[in-house]
């Protein structure tokens, strides 16, 4: 997908249309909701209730696209289907500035999560697939930073929209004219025509390209696989034939996906509600963006020394204990370090689940990543309308967000707790 095929030297051109690609339908897409959401709460667009099911309408459309996107083998129509996802992620941001009522905004996410999917499933892929032709898939890992380049970059422009005195709409606007160069550098990037000839990969650097056409329904390709157990056990921990182990594996990842959405969709909106200024909840966006930046290199590093299955229950560990901090008292450093173990974990950790079912049940790899998927889908639908349900409902202590928060860290160390390695006794 990305033509001409450079030299070795110049990999380069083949990651930064991807990068551009992930800004664009990942890192403002996606989520550029989050910023924006405590704004359309205070003028009373929408409730938290309403909030939730139009943040879930987003999930959906993304849960859908990336199963669609596992029956697409076509090379020309994976080219489309990504061009289409760009485009359809701008005009929905423009959809959302346009568009009035809780139906039409929920149409709109729906339709920007199934633009997300397309692009990313098939970017992601073509991407690795050109690095690794020219022995260089280790430098995969750079794609997902162009997520952390969106959070950041876009609440950014949040802030200053805030300063400006600007009417949330507006904000709508300003993301749109924000991913347009973006998506413009990966759609020129996206020129397909045919495969090109390309040296041999070196065999030490292409590992991931069998995982990454294994992972279209998994809505994103993977860096090279690591050690499941340990650096002691190296790939014999992969084993097939581990039935308990890859339940709780995919149980584990969607109360993830449950668990990690909570804090992505109303992080700002709780410091807003703790009594803080516009600015401090978008800037707490900002760290989000910031520190998921260098979080795939740091938690690919963590899998190499102490094994993927450590890393993974790690990782939900950290996200688990940093979601719980917002309870007490509701302070603004509460909330700087909720966001840290969001942004630094959220990316990484996804990065490493897949894999990780992968390598379980190897005979069956696009089916254990279909399961995955679709678990985290769930997870990822149910968080933001339990978590708002919870708000309205049960607030405690005047803090109507200190029950989802409490939901999130349940569900994530309920993740870690199932990463536990006594379950592979089932073998």
């Amino acid at each position: 997908m990305i033509d001409p095929l450079p030299a070795a030297a110049d990999w380069r051109r083949v990651l930064w249309p991807g990068i551009a690609a992930l800004v664009a339908v990942m890192g403002v897409g996606r989520f550029v909701y989050t910023p924006i959401l405590p704004e359309m709460l205070a003028t009373g667009a929408l409730t938290l209730r309403e909030a939730g099911w139009v943040a879930a309408a987003n999930f959906l459309g993304y849960l859908l696209g990336a199963l669609a996107a596992s029956a697409v083998h076509r090379r020309r129509l994976q080219g489309a289907l990504a061009r289409a996802g760009l485009g359809l992620t701008v005009a929905m941001l423009v959809a959302m500035a346009l568009l009035d009522g809780t139906a039409a905004w929920s149409a709109a996410r729906f339709l920007a999560g199934v633009g997300s999917a397309f692009s990313l499933v098939f970017v992601s892929i073509r991407v690795l697939e050109r690095l690794s032709a020219i022995g260089e898939a280790d430098r995969m890992v750079g794609l997902y930073a162009g997520v952390g380049v969106g959070i950041a970059g876009s609440a950014l422009l949040m802030l200053a929209a805030e300063h400006a005195g600007a009417p949330w709409p507006a904000w709508w606007a300003t993301a749109a004219v924000f991913t347009a160069p973006f998506a413009w550098v990966a759609w020129r990037g996206l020129a397909d025509r045919g495969p090109a000839a390309a040296p041999a990969p070196r065999p030490a650097r292409d590992a991931a390209l069998p995982a990454a056409r294994d992972a279209a329904g998994a809505a994103a390709a993977q860096p090279p696989p690591v050690s499941v157990q340990g650096p002691a056990r190296g790939r014999a921990a992969a084993a097939p034939g581990a039935p308990l182990a890859f339940a709780a594996a995919v149980l584990a990842y969607g109360l993830f996906g449950l668990g990690y959405v909570i804090h992505a969709t109303y992080l700002p909106a709780m410091v807003r509600a703790a009594g803080y200024p516009p600015a401090a909840a978008t800037a707490i966006w900002v760290l989000v963006g910031l520190v998921a930046l260098p979080s795939a290199a740091l938690w690919r590093a963590v899998a190499r020394r102490h094994g993927m299955r450590a890393a993974i229950a790690l990782g939900y560990t950290v996200e688990g204990l940093t979601a719980l901090v917002p309870l007490a008292g509701g302070s603004i450093g509460g909330a700087v370090v909720a966001a840290i173990g969001l942004g630094g974990t959220f990316m990484a950790v996804t990065g490493l689940a897949l894999p990780f079912a992968r390598a379980l049940d190897p005979a069956r790899a696009a089916r254990a990543i279909g399961v995955m998927t679709a678990a985290f889908g769930a997870g990822q639908i149910v968080g933001p309308i339990a978590a708002a349900h919870l708000a309205e409902a049960a607030p405690l202590g005047g803090n109507p967000f200190a029950m989802p928060s409490l939901l999130a860290f349940a569900a994530l160390l309920a993740a870690a707790a199932l990463m536990a390695p006594r379950l592979d006794s089932a073998r």
